[in-house]
């Protein structure tokens, strides 16, 4: 039960209500889904990612019955992830190849070589929409986070900033991930938005925080000071 009550979505406003954000501590869903699919670090990584983008994606939900997606299709390695999350931050997903086949896994420096040439696909399914919405950009970056961001930048006209995680131990055991997301509200100040799309970066490995007992209220507080 402890595990289980951190696992949960923690909203905020800050920069004089230019910027939303929102923070995901996802340790125990990562090691469920791990589980539930049988996979491997690697896969755990990939996948593990996309669901801590779905978390941070249905934060902006409100009716009961809405739900998101995030599909990628790509020519690489990973083939692909499809997830989907509703408004009470449940999530679900697969990776569209049970194994991804590389040689030499431990020499791989990106993850962006295990993409290749794709397409990300954000669709929203909402209880007052007659249709879904459905937004579409070309992979750009081999990275769930970057490509996410690009989507809204392009599909939406949102600048807006992630941040995934995924920590392994020696045993490549997860021992911490989650995520964080900006985003800027109409009107924003393109300076302060700057500022906090650079200290999003700036942000050393949330898993890795979430790993040593670091509390999400803290990593906003620390990480975010002068935005407050």
């Amino acid at each position: 039960f402890k595990a289980s009550a951190k696992d949960r979505v923690f909203r905020f406003i800050m920069a004089d209500g230019m910027v939303r954000g929102a923070i995901v501590h996802t340790t125990r869903m990562i090691n469920e889904m791990r589980s539930n699919h049988d996979l491997g670090p690697l896969e755990t990584l990939i996948l593990g990612q996309g669901y801590i983008a779905a978390s941070l994606l249905c934060s902006g939900l409100k009716d009961k019955n809405d739900r998101i997606s995030l599909d990628i299709k790509c020519s690489g390695p990973i083939k692909g992830l499809d997830v989907e999350s509703n408004v009470f931050g449940e999530v679900r997903g697969y990776l569209k190849t049970h194994q991804i086949e590389v040689q030499n896994s431990e020499k791989i420096k990106y993850l962006s070589t295990l993409f290749g040439a794709g397409f990300l696909t954000v669709t929203k399914y909402l209880e007052n929409a007659p249709t879904p919405y459905s937004g579409q950009v070309a992979l750009e970056h081999g990275s769930v986070a970057e490509d996410l961001a690009n989507y809204f930048l392009i599909s939406e006209q949102i600048p807006t900033g992630f941040k995934l995680s995924v920590f392994f131990n020696e045993k490549e055991e997860v021992e911490g991930a989650g995520g964080i997301f900006l985003q800027a509200l109409p009107g924003a100040d393109p300076v302060k938005v700057a500022e906090a799309e650079t200290m999003i970066q700036n942000i050393d490995s949330l898993g890795e925080l979430f790993a040593q007992g670091a509390l999400p209220e803290k990593i906003i507080q620390d990480s975010f000071s002068t935005l407050n």
